[in-house]
């Protein structure tokens, strides 16, 4: 399992808890924005990173994730159920392609 060794970014997110005390219910996002990072195990850093995650007390989603790895580009969503604080297994979709490809003429 690749592991991040460095990362060069921002994170911004916000959390908002409602209800009472003993039984609060919370939702939030957060959003973060990386310029280069890597990972051991992989054969390249992963540039252009954009990744968009909301939460709540039954789900946490990956709305939008890309970035850019070995020349081409990459795309996430996930999903994974949160049931009484437990953590649910998880749901991803990944797609990969080449950037010329994007930018071809017709």
């Amino acid at each position: 399992m690749p592991r991040m060794t460095r990362a060069l970014g921002s994170l911004t997110g916000s959390v908002k808890l409602r209800g009472k005390r003993r039984s609060p219910s919370s939702t939030g996002s957060s959003r973060c924005e990386a310029a280069s990072s890597a990972f051991k195990g992989l054969p390249g850093g992963i540039t252009e990173v954009e990744i968009d995650v909301i939460a709540d007390e039954n789900e946490a989603r990956i709305t939008r994730a890309s970035g850019h790895f070995l020349g081409g580009d990459i795309g996430v969503t996930a999903r994974m159920p949160l049931k009484g604080g437990q953590l649910g297994i998880a749901e991803a979709s990944v797609t990969a392609g080449s950037s010329s490809s994007r930018h071809r003429k017709a």
